[in-house]
C-alpha cells in the first residue's frame, strides 16, 4: 500500500500479533492539519514516527542598526513501535504546522505545532507525540537561544526498543549589530537536531542520530524575505545526519542558499542516506539580520507516518515504502 499524497510517517511493529490477516502497509501524513484515519481491516498493532513543526524565525527590531532576529527551534522526532490499537476503527492524527516567520519590526513569529496520534477524538488519549520548535527570539541580544521541540517518546512509549527519537535543535540567537540567528535542525531517530548559528559566531552544528543540521546566519541589507533555516528530517527510518549550514553575506535569497542546513535521513525524500538542503520536515526558520527589512523564514511543517506488518520496526527495520 503506497502512501497517499499529503500524508506522512509512522512505524510498524516487530511482531504483529493479531494482524496476520493484514498485508504490510503504511500511511503518511505530510501536510499540516488534522486527519481522521480509518484503520485497515485486520490491523491491530502499528508503529509510528512523528515530527513536530519547526519554529518560525524572528524579524529584526529595525531596518537598520537594530537587533537581529533569532532563529526558530527545530521540531522533535519521536518514534514508537508495538502500539496496540485493537478495537479502534479510527485514529486521530495531527501534523504540526511550521511556525510563521516574523514581520519587520513586530514580534509576531509563531512556534511550531506538536504532532500527535490519538484515539477517541482529536482531543482524546495520546498514543504518540512530538513537540514543535519554539519561535525565534525578538529584541533581546542576550536572551537564551530558543529551544527545539521535545521528544516525548519516554512519556508515550516507555523507552527501550519500543520507542525513541531526539529533541529539535535550538534556534540561534540574534545579536545587536550582527547577522541573524540560524534555524535549529529537526531531531533525529537516536540523537538531537543541530543548533542554529548565534549571530556573528557562525557556530551552527550538525545533527546527530539521523537528525537535521542547524542553519547558518545571514548578513545582508537586501530587501527580501528570508526563506532558509535548519535541516529537516525524513520519515523512512534512520539514515545519515545532516550537516550544518554556513553563515553567509549576500543581497538575495539565492546568494544565501548555503545558510540552509542539511536535512537528516533524507528530509522529504525517500532515501535515508541522502542529505538534501531542506527544512522539511521540522526545520526551524532563519531570523532576519539587524539591517534587514524583510520577513523572517517560516519553520518546516511536521509529519506523521504509520506502518504495519510483520518484522517492521523503527528506527530502521524494514521501514521502506512497500
Amino acid at each position: 500500500m503506497k502512501s497517499m499524497a499529503g500524508f506522512g510517517g509512522g512505524v510498524a511493529s516487530l511482531s504483529m500479533a493479531g494482524s496476520a490477516a493484514a498485508e504490510p502497509g503504511q500511511q503518511a501524513f505530510t501536510s499540516a492539519g488534522q486527519y481522521a484515519w480509518s484503520v485497515p481491516a485486520g490491523v491491530t498493532e502499528i508503529s509510528a514516527v512523528l515530527i513536530g513543526g519547526g519554529g518560525g524565525g524572528s524579524a529584526s527590531t529595525l531596518p537598520s542598526n537594530g537587533v537581529s532576529g533569532g532563529g526558530g527551534g527545530g521540531g522533535a522526532l519521536s518514534w514508537r513501535n508495538n502500539i496496540n490499537i485493537s478495537g479502534q476503527s479510527t485514529l486521530y492524527i495531527t501534523v504540526g504546522s511550521g511556525g510563521s516567520g516574523g514581520d519587520l519590526s513586530t514580534n509576531n513569529a509563531t512556534s511550531g505545532g506538536d504532532s500527535y496520534i490519538r484515539i477517541g477524538s482529536h482531543s482524546g488519549t495520546i498514543l504518540a507525540r512530538a513537540g514543535g520548535g519554539t519561535k525565534g527570539a525578538y529584541n533581546n541580544p542576550v536572551t537564551s537561544a530558543q529551544p527545539g521541540g521535545t521528544n516525548y517518546s519516554s512519556t508515550y512509549g516507555g523507552g527501550g526498543s519500543t520507542s525513541g527519537g531526539g529533541n529539535g535543535g535550538r534556534g540561534g540567537r540574534g545579536q545587536s549589530g550582527h547577522q541573524c540567528g540560524g534555524g535549529g535542525g529537526a531531531g533525529g531517530y537516536s540523537g538531537d537536531g543541530g543548533s542554529g548559528s548565534d549571530g556573528s559566531s557562525s557556530n551552527a552544528t550538525a545533527g546527530s542520530g539521523g537528525g537535521g543540521g542547524g542553519g547558518g546566519g545571514s548578513n545582508s541589507t537586501g530587501t527580501f524575505n528570508t526563506i532558509h533555516g535548519g535541516g529537516g528530517v525524513g520519515i523512512y527510518g534512520q539514515g545519515s545526519s545532516g550537516g550544518a549550514g554556513t553563515s553567509k553575506s549576500g543581497t538575495t535569497a539565492s546568494a544565501l542558499a548555503d545558510t540552509q542546513g542539511f536535512a537528516g535521513s533524507a528530509g522529504d525524500g525517500t532515501n535515508p542516506n541522502s542529505t538534501p538542503r531542506t527544512k522539511l520536515y521540522g526545520g526551524g526558520g532563519q531570523g532576519v539580520e539587524d539591517d534587514g527589512d524583510g520577513n523572517a523564514a517560516d519553520g518546516g511543517n511536521g509529519a506523521v507516518r504509520i506502518m504495519w506488518g510483520d518484522g517492521r520496526a523503527y528506527p530502521s527495520t524494514n521501514v521502506a515504502d512497500v
